[in-house]
């Protein structure tokens, strides 16, 4: 699980890396793995595909771990406060001034509390359901919804893709938007999937993307993946979806951690509900047109038949 992005912002306004030079994935060169959808699709057609953002999979966790904290805290805040208001009318004026100078240390750290873990809070359960990414092959513009609800709208071949490491071995595709120089970084707009090295999903879901935008032949193909999508377009998930989306996170561990899961599931449903369904500006849908009779839609209504997937060629 990792937050950065929405809890903690990425770091910008830096002088490229020669890191992320030397990791760096032209949108014109396949890059030695089999492409996956790897579960993110909400949408695909013949003019855009559509993917969940990376902090979709683990929404909810940190509500339920902080979030109960944080009313405990509070609670207990509050009921001490009230319990030195009640005491203050019948004590000397010696104690009446150190309860004023106790009440007074409870109420900052109050303040702390509240806005320590209230903001955080409110960047997750009380924000947007999901952060789509939208990639047009027809106009070749990618369309990013920002954490802030504004979307940022940049042709695809100004990105700059790059591996980037979060920490031990966890991975993850980054699109970085550049200055007029390309040596600046102003920008940044990871993928979906964050992984393990030996895994490669991540790089998986990127070639998905990358041969949607730039390999029209592939596009049968990539659609012939898709067996489900990501139903969180225009509604808000199910208890048991959402639930679902955990397990697949713990993967092995899912059964043992039940009771884990089950609590998680319950902050996710209620950062859901809390949360906004992000809506596209009207600039972008008329940008994003798809013909009636597409035949590679693939929504919730349109999905591919089950195949083997052993048998398909890079």
């Amino acid at each position: 699980m990792d937050n950065r992005g929405l809890i903690q912002k990425y770091k910008v306004n830096y002088p490229l890396t020669q890191d992320e030079i030397y990791r760096h994935l032209p949108q014109n060169k396949r890059c030695g793995v089999k492409p996956w959808y790897q579960l993110s699709v909400i949408r695909m057609n013949s003019t855009y595909l559509e993917c969940i953002d990376k902090f979709f999979w683990h929404k909810g966790v940190f509500t339920s771990i902080g979030g109960i904290p944080f009313l405990v805290f509070v609670g207990g805040f509050i009921s001490v406060l009230i319990i030195m208001a009640l005491r203050y009318s019948g004590s000397s004026p010696s104690e009446q001034q150190k309860t004023i100078l106790v009440s007074i240390a409870y109420i900052a750290m109050l303040v702390f509390v509240v806005c320590f873990f209230g903001s955080a809070l409110k960047k997750e359960a009380f924000n947007y359901t999901h952060y789509p990414l939208r990639f047009n092959r027809r106009n070749r513009m990618v369309y990013v919804f920002r954490t802030d609800g504004t979307v940022l709208a940049k042709p695809w071949d100004e990105f700059y893709f790059t591996l980037s490491n979060l920490g031990e071995d966890t991975w993850e595709v980054r699109g970085l938007i550049l200055n007029d120089k390309r040596d600046t970084v102003l920008e940044v707009c990871p993928l979906s999937i964050h992984d393990s090295f030996k895994s490669r999903n991540f790089l998986k879901q990127w070639e998905f993307i990358r041969r949607y935008m730039e390999e029209p032949d592939e596009l049968p193909k990539l659609a012939d993946q898709i067996e489900y999508v990501m139903d969180v377009a225009d509604r808000r998930e199910s208890f048991g979806k959402g639930m679902k989306c955990l397990e697949l996170e713990l993967g092995s561990l899912a059964i043992l951690a039940l009771p884990l899961t089950l609590f998680n599931a319950i902050g996710r449903m209620f950062a859901m509900l809390m949360s906004k369904i992000p809506q596209w500006p009207n600039e972008v849908e008329v940008q994003c047109q798809i013909d009636p009779n597409d035949p590679y839609l693939r929504d919730q209504d349109h999905l591919a038949p089950p195949i083997d997937y052993e048998d398909v060629e890079d």
